[in-house]
């Protein structure tokens, strides 16, 4: 649905010769732009990416590792587009018709992962199930014991507790239905 309209905007008509290697299909380009936007990742990271990913080759029709565009090619892609006002209206064009195939795309996604700290315990017979005959003479001593709590590194330094996340989007181009309650 996109090939008329990127072979419009990137038709060259003053090629002089058609040697060296042929242009990339620019609604593969248009592809890799989509996944970078979606995803956040840079230029050197797509290529990584889409090398990694199977399914990232998948939704580009590529098979082979030669096929996939370099980091300056995608930069030099993405200018062209932009010069033309063509990526912003080929984005709104895809995000409708993800609309009609009922999905949902966020965007801006902010994700913080922080420690919350639970105080040091010593239940190793507790998880080992050995629990039973501890604290015989006090019961309710032993649910008191937190044993959902885990041990966690991070940049050298040790932490007990638990890992608490947040995720918040920045808009999601309202794309919900009119029956959404998400709002």
């Amino acid at each position: 649905m996109y090939r008329e309209k990127l072979e419009s905007v990137l038709a060259k008509e003053d090629r002089r010769s058609n040697a060296g290697r042929r242009p990339f299909d620019p609604v593969l380009m248009i592809k890799v732009m989509f996944i970078q936007r979606m995803y956040c990742l840079s230029d050197e990271q797509a290529v990584y990416q889409i090398k990694d990913r199977t399914s990232f080759r998948q939704f580009l029709g590529i098979s082979c590792y030669e096929d996939v565009p370099d980091e300056k090619t995608i930069w030099k892609y993405r200018e062209l587009f932009a010069q033309k006002g063509t990526f912003d209206e080929l984005f709104n064009i895809f995000l409708l018709h993800l609309q009609e195939l009922g999905i949902k795309m966020n965007e801006g996604k902010m994700i913080d992962a922080s420690f919350v700290v639970a105080p040091r315990q010593r239940n190793t017979k507790i998880k080992e199930g050995k629990g039973a005959e501890l604290w015989k003479d006090q019961p309710h001593k032993k649910c008191q014991k937190d044993i959902d709590a885990r041990w966690v590194k991070k940049r050298g330094e040790r932490f007990y507790g638990y890992k608490d996340h947040v995720k918040v989007d920045k808009n999601n181009y309202g794309l919900c239905s009119d029956k959404c309650k998400c709002a």
